[in-house]
């Protein structure tokens, strides 16, 4: 008799609540290209330059990276054009003077280490 009660009580309960209507929602396609572009902190920009991730575009890596920047050969703006060609930074980067003084901040950090 408990077993007929509580299962007529949860019908009537789950029957009393109010059904919301479900709205279906069209969604449209929108054809954008698909984006490989990554952003990486300036940190990581330099320490990819410094493992040689630049070599084939002409930015030595290691010591080579360190003595081209204290010769001013490379800079910030070679590293930020580089990794916008290799699809790691944004075009709009490349006038991003806050994240291009950081990176040039990092470079001078692999001089002083180098002392």
């Amino acid at each position: 008799m408990k077993r007929f009660l509580l299962a007529g009580f949860s019908v009537f309960f789950f029957s009393s609540i109010p059904h919301l209507p479900v709205r279906a929602e069209s969604t449209k396609a929108i054809s954008t290209p698909p984006t490989t572009v990554t952003s990486i902190r300036p940190f990581n920009l330099v320490y990819l330059a410094y493992q040689g991730y630049f070599s084939e575009a002409g930015i030595p890596g290691y010591g080579g990276l360190i003595a081209a920047y204290n010769a001013k050969r490379i800079d910030a703006t070679d590293l930020v054009e580089q990794a916008i060609e290799q699809n790691r930074l944004p075009a709009s980067m490349r006038n991003d003077s806050a994240y291009l003084r950081d990176v040039e901040t990092q470079l001078a950090g692999l001089r002083n280490r180098s002392n």
